[in-house]
């Protein structure tokens, strides 16, 4: 019996994202890779609430959400940082995975 479910693996173009992808696929489970990158299968910026809603409304079959993409913060001490250095990193590793959550966890946008 084939597998029908559907997976969406943000930072899907390398590292955790892309050897969940992997093996995702290996199970049986299709995937679509979402990354800034060219190598993924779908290039968006998670943190792009618009862009996600949209990716949501043409794929209602996914039923599984591998949120891994992610950046890390300033490479200084925190005390050397300012809040302009984890403003991106924030809304990456937090917001990205939010907008995911919601735009596929709610499904009727009209």
């Amino acid at each position: 019996m084939a597998n029908k479910h559907m997976a969406i693996v943000t930072g899907g173009a390398s590292g955790l994202g892309a050897a969940s992808a992997q093996r995702l696929r290996q199970e049986g489970v299709a995937v679509l890779t979402v990354d800034l990158s060219p190598d993924a299968d779908v290039q968006i910026d998670v943190t792009d609430e618009s862009a996600v809603i949209e990716l949501a409304k043409q794929h209602p079959e996914v039923d599984i959400l591998v949120l891994s993409a992610g950046i890390v913060g300033s490479n200084m001490p925190m005390i050397q940082t300012s809040n302009h250095d984890w403003e991106r990193v924030f809304r990456i590793n937090v917001l990205g995975v939010v907008n995911f959550i919601r735009a596929f966890s709610y499904r009727d946008w009209e």
